[in-house]
């Protein structure tokens, strides 16, 4: 039900609800969708979390196999070995690896954690992940006019 509807049952006159049973049962609803927000905003931080303790893990292995490999022939060794990482991430998750996981006590997740080594700006705007050999609908971009409306 929108808000409109729920105002629309409220007699403005008398100011009596009209609906006092749907009325209490959207607000058990609301209370119910409230915890499971809560609760599902919590999992993320810790998901977050996770994925963040991974890539620094991640970056410890990546630093390592630079060491055995050496500085000329790691970027080859990475492209033939582990493909779906980049060479910008592999980068990114080397230096969070280099502060062990101490950075995991002040952030929430890779970007914080990048933010706070200064692995990228703040200001930076996040990516949006390519699409899948998809192009995505958006609509044209118009430029307002600056001339005045013909009537």
């Amino acid at each position: 039900m929108s808000i409109k509807t729920a105002i629309n049952k409220i007699n403005t006159k008398s100011h009596t609800i009209k609906e006092p049973s749907e009325l209490k049962q959207l607000a058990c609803e609301l209370r119910e969708s409230y915890e499971s927000v809560v609760g599902l905003i919590k999992a993320a931080r810790e998901k977050s979390r996770e994925a963040l303790a991974e890539a620094i893990l991640c970056g410890q292995k990546l630093k390592r196999t630079k060491e055995l490999v050496g500085p000329g022939g790691w970027v080859k060794w990475l492209q033939e070995n582990c493909p779906q990482i980049s060479r910008q991430t592999a980068l990114k998750w080397m230096k969070l690896g280099s502060h062990n996981l101490q950075i995991l006590s002040t952030s929430y997740g890779l970007r914080q954690a990048y933010i706070a080594l200064g692995i990228i700006d703040e200001d930076q705007p996040s990516k949006p992940k390519p699409t899948a050999g998809r192009k995505l609908n958006t609509p044209p971009t118009v430029k307002p006019s600056l001339s005045p409306a013909v009537s």
